[in-house]
């Protein structure tokens, strides 16, 4: 088998042009899908554990607004093939105006820990709360159910984080989160009628929720809106 190895810097704003429609196709590429799993494991970790909050002078760079870009939301879809895992790492950043953030040694030990979980067996946990399914109930509340969620909590004690909800006009708004039977419950006086749910759906997010072993959830969105369809970040809101 005939291997090749591609390394790439994104330098700055202007190259997310060049560099989006690489990473959305990468892992639709035949040669990546047929790699064996010892070598195509830890190239899929290290592309997708690039999900530290995006400095500020970038998204200011693409028009003052902090959408998840294309080519984030593409790294997440690559967890669709098999031995592939995402180390996700948006708790990992004090200051989002740092477009090299120093707090490297702690996305190392996450994806080893990946590695070590699926591919030597060890029993370590790798993964944070992923999303599983959502339940829109009567009342104007959105049930999240999370995978990888024994110990969900606040990481720093305080109201949840970075929910967002809109209902059929698709109008996102801050919405109020809070965890209940292993749950955890969205919802926003501003919508009577929540028909979809966002999580740390913001590039600069860097949301407090976590399971017991301190991993911070994936961001997150139930809709299929196109990538103009954004929201600001959102600030804490308290739950009563």
């Amino acid at each position: 088998m005939k291997l090749a190895v591609v390394l790439f810097n994104l330098g700055g704003p202007d190259s997310l042009a060049a560099v989006q429609p690489f990473l959305q196709n990468l892992f639709s590429d035949p040669a990546i899908i047929q790699l064996p799993s010892f070598l195509r494991r830890p190239l899929a970790k290290f592309i997708a554990a690039k999900r530290a909050p995006l400095a500020k002078k970038i998204y200011e760079h693409l028009g003052g607004s902090s959408p998840i870009l294309p080519e984030t939301e593409a790294q997440a879809r690559a967890l669709r093939i098999p031995n592939t895992a995402m180390a996700v790492t948006t708790d990992l950043v004090d200051d989002v105006n740092d477009i090299h953030p120093v707090r490297k040694r702690e996305v190392g030990e996450r994806l080893a820990a990946c590695a070590l979980a699926r591919d030597y067996g060890r029993d370590v946990p790798y993964a944070g709360p992923t999303l599983r399914d959502v339940e829109f109930r009567r009342g104007g509340e959105a049930a999240v159910t999370f995978d990888n969620a024994n110990g969900l909590r606040s990481r720093d004690g305080q109201p949840l984080t970075e929910f967002t909800v809109a209902g059929a006009d698709g109008a996102f708004v801050p919405a109020e989160a809070r965890i209940a039977a292993g749950q955890v419950i969205v919802s926003s006086p501003r919508v009577a009628a929540p028909k979809f749910v966002r999580f740390g759906w913001a590039e600069e997010a860097m949301p407090n929720l976590v399971n017991g072993a301190d991993l911070p959830a994936c961001p997150f969105r139930t809709d299929d809106f196109p990538p103009a369809a954004t929201v600001p970040a959102t600030q804490p809101v308290a739950a009563p």
